[in-house]
């Protein structure tokens, strides 16, 4: 009898889990009518196998549930390095535009002159001519809506606010194109630190030299035929023939001509706005 309750038990597992044979499975279905013990031993193995599957369950679930946690954490310590390292960039930024600020100022409208001259097709260049001991780094222009409801264009020449201060044989004046603009909807120019008015809507403007049109001429018709070619090459950066080249540089050439002539710029350091470099291929 023993050997048969030994031969069943060994058997269960396979029946429980569903693999035993035919056979095998029969022979323990016919021992466990006749052996109550055995009855009781594959109910207390069962039971076992339920308790082990319910530990599994709730080991899994904790383990999910701490995997969840940890996947949280991570995230929101993701989160934490990405706001700190962005509130460090912007503290970073506000920091170098302070120090910005702080280190330049505005010239003075004492140390600067502005000329503008007016060009047939209507549009204004604007000249500013730097001079003193303090050297003009920046220039700009912007334009701003005042609470008069008057809108204003701001000439921005920028200098060092401390030291740098030229030597007497470096302060000749300096001068520069800032601009080639339409005046339409404009009331005043002003520049300068302290804001000083240099036009207002409805003072006149001198007329352009012949000269100064024919060197604008030339700029217009460079700026036509390097479009022409974006065109034909299909592309802004591209490769030109030697035709090409030999062309570019004949219009380059009439625009430095051009400016040469120019009697308002003639004896200045003229920077004058639009300053070409080749295009692919030139070198």
């Amino acid at each position: 009898m023993k050997n048969n309750c030994d031969m069943a038990r060994d058997l269960m597992p396979l029946t429980i889990d569903g693999v035993a044979s035919e056979a095998s499975r029969n022979y323990v279905n016919e021992h466990l009518e006749e052996c109550e013990a055995c009855r009781a031993y594959l109910a207390g193995m069962k039971a076992a196998l339920d308790d082990n599957s319910q530990r599994a369950a709730q080991e899994k679930k904790s383990f999910d549930q701490t995997a969840a946690r940890m996947k949280h954490r991570r995230f929101f310590r993701k989160v934490a390095i990405l706001l700190t390292a962005l509130t460090l960039a912007f503290g970073a930024l506000f920091a170098g535009t302070m120090l910005y600020n702080q280190l330049r100022m505005e010239l003075p409208s004492e140390n600067c002159q502005v000329s503008l001259t007016q060009l047939k097709n209507g549009q204004v260049v604007v000249m500013v001519t730097t001079s003193g001991e303090k050297p003009c780094v920046g220039y700009g222009v912007s334009e701003k809506r005042e609470q008069d409801g008057s809108y204003v264009m701001q000439l921005i020449m920028e200098t060092y606010r401390f030291g740098h201060k030229l030597k007497a044989e470096e302060t000749k004046p300096v001068a520069n194109i800032l601009t080639k603009v339409s005046l339409d909807g404009i009331d005043r120019i002003e520049y300068g630190g302290d804001k000083a008015v240099c036009w207002e809507k409805g003072d006149a403007i001198t007329p352009a030299s012949a000269e100064m049109e024919a060197y604008y001429k030339a700029c217009d018709d460079l700026d036509a035929y390097e479009r022409q070619l974006a065109a034909a090459h299909g592309a802004t950066h591209y490769d030109m023939t030697s035709d090409e080249a030999k062309q570019w540089a004949e219009l380059l050439l009439a625009i430095r001509e051009a400016k040469a002539a120019v009697p308002e710029w003639i004896g200045l350091d003229a920077l004058v706005g639009a300053r070409y470099t080749p295009p692919m291929g030139m070198g």
